[in-house]
């Protein structure tokens, strides 16, 4: 593909962003415990088009496997498991529970915020979406 090619693409779906053709998309998620991540990492999607660049063991796949359970009825918790490598402690030092809260645009143009908690019980790890109080 061109440049030229790319950056008539790039327009086009910036056009058709700003004319809200977008629906139900994710319009940001934020991290309050999650991983190795900083407290509170918050990433928006202000652009259809989203890139994720670093090195490896930074966090782009635990980015892309939240992003894959933030929809309603998916779920994270095939992906989001602990390892000797890997370890994912229940809770910080705060008590605050391994999650993520993205937010979305529902079809009335209204943004909508769902946390998903990690839940870890003798039947296997859980993924709880519930809606977040404005």
């Amino acid at each position: 593909m061109q440049k030229n090619e790319i950056n008539k693409c790039i327009t086009t779906l910036n056009q058709m962003s700003l004319s809200e053709n977008f629906t139900n998309y994710i319009s940001k998620i934020r991290f309050p415990h999650y991983k190795n991540f900083e407290s509170d990492t918050t990433i928006e999607f202000s652009f259809p088009l989203t890139v994720l660049v670093g090195k490896n063991g930074t966090g782009k796949s635990s980015i892309l496997y939240a992003l894959y359970g933030a929809p309603k009825n998916s779920n994270t918790g095939n992906f989001w498991f602990s390892t000797a490598t890997d370890p994912i402690e229940e809770q910080d030092e705060n008590k605050v529970r391994q999650s993520f809260v993205y937010s979305f645009y529902d079809e009335n143009g209204l943004e909508e915020d769902l946390l998903n908690l990690r839940i870890s019980s003798k039947k296997g790890t859980q993924i709880i979406g519930n809606p977040v109080d404005q």
